[in-house]
């Protein structure tokens, strides 16, 4: 007999013990987002958040906290509303510029930084020198467009001008071809009419000729037969 295994018996002081959930309080004030209302069309409402940004009535990351609580406390009870807040946070992310999403300590940093200074003086001389350079340019293509373009009306008049020549000279070529062609057509068809008439009587005098020796074949040989049944009656009546 094979010993089969018995399942072994978790014991009770392995098992892991769930933790209970704690709730999270987010500490929230009244009157951070004045005018706010769902209830408004949505570019009134991205509107207004922008317009506190750029007047600094309320900074970027506390418009981004305020609308991130928003979604978290009706995420379960009313889903729509956190759906739409969700949108918005998600505008002002992408269309807030990135001057505005800078802290103040950090703007600080920034302006107070030499270095950065001459790497932004260097980058507008590089971006006004480009831009120069693109002026430039785009005078000396429009220069070359316009060159190009007297240029192209030049040959295509050159061109329609060669065209009508030649068409005007193929069209006389071609009229004096069709008219000789013609004119040997109707010599040759008087030609052929004439063979075919000469043809057609040579043909009725030879039937004609042909019926006529027929016509004396046939009483030659209706004479014969005649003849041959006179011979033979009379023989009939001479052995009577």
């Amino acid at each position: 007999m094979l010993k089969t295994k018995s399942p072994r018996r978790r014991s009770k002081s392995k098992r892991s013990i769930r933790k209970s959930k704690s709730l999270v309080r987010i500490p929230v004030t009244k009157g951070l987002l004045e005018g706010y209302h769902l209830t408004n069309l949505a570019r009134e409402r991205r509107a207004l958040l922008m317009k506190m940004i750029m007047l600094k009535q309320a900074t970027y990351s506390d418009i981004i906290k305020r609308l991130n609580v928003l979604v978290i406390y009706n995420k379960n009870r009313h889903p729509e509303i956190s759906k739409t807040v969700y949108n918005d946070l998600l505008y002002m992310q992408k269309h807030v510029p990135d001057r505005f999403k800078l802290s103040p300590i950090s703007r600080s940093r920034t302006i107070t930084s030499p270095v950065r200074r001459s790497v932004r003086r260097s980058v507008r001389r590089s971006v006004r020198r480009s831009v120069r350079r693109s002026v430039r340019r785009r005078r000396s293509l429009k220069r070359s467009v316009r060159r190009s373009v007297r240029r192209s009306v030049r040959r295509s008049v050159r061109r329609r001008r060669s065209l009508k020549r030649s068409v005007r000279r193929s069209v006389r070529r071609s009229v004096k071809r069709s008219v000789r062609r013609s004119v040997r057509r109707r010599r040759s068809l008087k030609r052929s009419v004439k063979r075919s008439v000469r043809k057609s009587v040579r043909r009725s005098k030879r039937s004609v000729r042909r019926s006529k020796r027929r016509s004396k074949r046939k009483i030659r040989s209706v004479k014969r037969s005649v003849r041959r049944s006179v011979r033979r009656s009379k023989r009939k009546t001479k052995k009577v």
